[in-house]
């Protein structure tokens, strides 16, 4: 009977340790933590315009391409939204304030990326009865560009 005795006193002695391990187990799926955590977005940093090529060859009522390169000097993409129209302003020696005009874009296609730079093409305008004084100048037209983050 001694070792019947012994062997529930095991299996009983088995059962509760299998117990306190399932327990220890079940503790350590229930264990939770909580804190914080914080973010700090970027300063959007402006572009630049400048002219790239073309807008020879002006003369009296012509209209001639003009190229002009717009970069994007923030960390993240971006897409043009528009780029104001521009008018000549007077840094031609005597030839007058709006003797050549551009027009502006509104939602040209595609995006900028990181860093990179992208050109756009306008029409450049000369009006029809300029100033002799006009003949061989270069013409100085700000523009205006709007950029929106191409987040997606």
């Amino acid at each position: 009977m001694e070792t019947t005795t012994k062997r529930r006193l095991g299996a009983i002695a088995g059962g509760i340790a299998l117990a306190c391990v399932a327990g220890v187990a079940l503790a350590a799926w229930l264990s939770s933590g909580a804190g914080t955590a914080e973010g700090t977005s970027t300063t959007a940093v402006n572009s630049t315009i400048d002219p790239s090529g073309g807008g020879a060859g002006l003369y009296p009522g012509a209209t001639v391409d003009t190229t002009v390169t717009v970069d994007n000097p923030n960390p993240y993409p971006v897409v043009v939204a528009s780029i104001s129209p521009g008018t000549s302003d007077a840094t031609a020696g005597n030839c007058p304030a709006g003797t050549v005009t551009t027009g502006g874009l509104a939602n040209p296609p595609g995006t900028i990326a990181p860093g990179a730079t992208r050109t756009y093409t306008l029409p450049a305008k000369m009006i029809n009865d300029p100033s002799n004084a006009c003949q061989g100048k270069t013409f100085v037209l700000p523009l205006t560009a709007s950029l929106a983050s191409a987040a997606g």
